[in-house]
């Protein structure tokens, strides 16, 4: 089931037994990787929070540069940095 930024409730309500979470950045080729915000944009820490705190999740992030995931890891069951995949998505289906 796909839900967009879902909340703490939603996730509750439903009785899933995992949640697969991927958050990061859109792609891009170069300007974003001088930006010093190093945090996961577009609400991507209250959804790792949201749903991996209500249930065994697996994170997936998307970024072509480092960003700041310490603050989950406590609550994430497995995590994968996919970085900015392209063309070969593939691979990380194969790591899951």
């Amino acid at each position: 089931v796909y839900q967009q930024n879902p909340d703490a409730n939603y996730v509750k309500e439903q009785g899933f037994s995992y949640g697969i979470v991927v958050v990061g950045e859109a792609p891009y080729a170069e300007m974003f990787g001088d930006n010093l915000n190093l945090t996961i944009p577009m609400g991507g820490g209250d959804t790792i929070k949201n749903v991996c705190g209500s249930l065994k999740c697996l994170v997936i992030l998307i970024s072509g540069r480092p960003l700041v995931i310490e603050p989950y890891l406590p609550l994430v069951d497995a995590f994968v940095a996919a970085w900015l995949p392209g063309t070969e998505g593939r691979g990380v289906t194969d790591v899951i």
